[in-house]
């Protein structure tokens, strides 16, 4: 009878074993449509090793899309012919639109002038030299720590205000300039580009997006 049993158990052992580790279902390899990638809007190419496009919603079956914005001139020019020569019939446009002028570090307004003046004061003999104070805006006494068009550095500069007891913040900042648009017209409605034709050159600073082309 014990022998029975201890059989029993074994043969439970060995079912368990092969439901959890070999009677598994196969699982058919999917691809994601391109409308469902996503990626960030604020990146940098310096911070990546390729650059990175953001899909407009509407993107997927069309047969044009610009890309872009590139600013002052920012590899448009190379950009331009890499896509030429991979036969794309590409043009370039340009507009005025908001342009992204780096990551600003700031402290936030102090109810007095006489408080924020001793706060910059802390922060010169602390060696952030370049702060300085907005008497003028909405609200005054705000402080400056600098605008970096990398956010690593914008980072670093937080973290050097933070340790010294300040509540500092990052925000992305803009301002209104021409920009430059590629209009590439696809192959086929919803035709990938390789991201090796959008690579910056060392040390540029690209954000990109994809949209529709304007209605001609």
């Amino acid at each position: 009878m014990r022998t029975l049993a201890l059989l029993l158990v074994l043969l439970n052992v060995c079912f368990l074993f092969w439901a959890q580790y070999i009677d598994l279902p196969e699982h058919s390899a999917s691809v994601v449509p391109a409308a469902e990638i996503t990626a960030r809007r604020l990146q940098l190419a310096t911070e990546r090793t390729e650059s990175s496009l953001t899909p407009h919603k509407d993107t997927a079956l069309l047969s044009c899309i610009s890309i872009g914005p590139f600013v002052e001139g920012n590899d448009v020019a190379d950009v331009l012919k890499r896509l030429q020569n991979a036969g794309f019939d590409t043009t370039l446009r340009k507009e005025q639109g908001e342009v992204f002028a780096g990551y600003w570090v700031s402290v936030p307004a102090y109810n007095s002038r006489v408080e924020a003046e001793a706060a910059l004061a802390k922060l010169h003999t602390n060696g952030i030299d370049d702060a300085y104070l907005l008497t003028e805006g909405t609200p005054p006494n705000v402080i400056s720590l600098g605008l970096f068009s990398e956010q690593a550095n914008a980072d670093r500069r937080h973290d050097e205000a933070v340790k010294l007891g300040f509540e500092a913040t990052v925000q992305p900042r803009t301002r209104t300039g021409e920009q430059s648009w590629l209009d590439v017209k696809l192959q086929q409605p919803g035709q990938q580009i390789d991201p090796a034709l959008l690579q910056p050159q060392v040390g540029a600073i690209l954000r990109l997006e994809t949209k529709p082309c304007p209605k001609s």
